[in-house]
């Protein structure tokens, strides 16, 4: 609340949520149980009102999802790990639609902060077209991605600027 009291609210799911992650804009967030929940749905809600949840189903197991910008989520999916990788990445739109951009087993770690590309164990995956780049491995996973330039108007993907102009932090091993 904006006057500083506390107002609790209902999640949409039985067990405490693997993640509940607010959206660039601040002006939603999403959220995900652990795999003994539902592992097959996330849920939406505009940080206005926490109580009005969206579930956005899955066919398979959600591994993973970041958001990619305020009206999309970048989710990884699996047919039946409970590892962490997934066999599927895909982009949910709030509006409903969803394309795939990787069907290779992968472990989601990070997304651009411009949104223009995910950070995986496969490399970088293009969001917009799905094409990839290796990346040079670091000593453990990729836990955040920043910008090392101010991002350009209209950000290109091309496998050359997917690669130079940003950085990440690895963490573990």
């Amino acid at each position: 609340r904006n006057d500083g009291s506390r107002q609790g609210t209902t999640l949409p799911f039985t067990t405490l949520p693997r993640a509940i992650v607010a959206s660039p804009d601040a002006s939603r967030v999403l959220a995900y149980p652990f795999f003994d929940s539902d592992p097959r749905a996330l849920y939406v809600s505009p940080t206005a009102d926490p109580t009005q949840w969206t579930t956005l189903a899955a066919s398979d197991r959600l591994v993973r999802a970041m958001w990619r910008n305020a009206r999309e989520v970048v989710v990884s999916l699996a047919q039946t790990s409970d590892s962490g990788d997934g066999d599927r990445l895909e982009v949910w739109s709030l509006d409903g639609s969803r394309r795939v951009v990787l069907s290779a087993r992968h472990r989601l770690d990070a997304v651009r902060p411009d949104g223009t590309a995910a950070i995986t164990s496969k490399g970088v995956v293009d969001l917009a077209t799905g094409a990839s780049a290796e990346m040079p491995s670091g000593p453990g996973h990729v836990a955040a991605s920043f910008l090392l330039a101010a991002p350009s108007a209209t950000p290109t993907a091309s496998a050359a600027v997917l690669k130079r102009d940003f950085g990440v932090i690895y963490w573990g091993t």
